[in-house]
């Protein structure tokens, strides 16, 4: 269960980090 939720948070970080850098990409591009 411990190994479960530590897995699930490092896939949530992943996830967020790619729609993070995504986000700043797009704001790049129209700045």
């Amino acid at each position: 269960m411990s190994f479960n939720s530590a897995v699930l948070i490092k896939t949530y970080e992943v996830i967020l980090f790619a729609l993070a850098s995504q986000m700043a990409g797009v704001l790049w591009k129209y700045e």
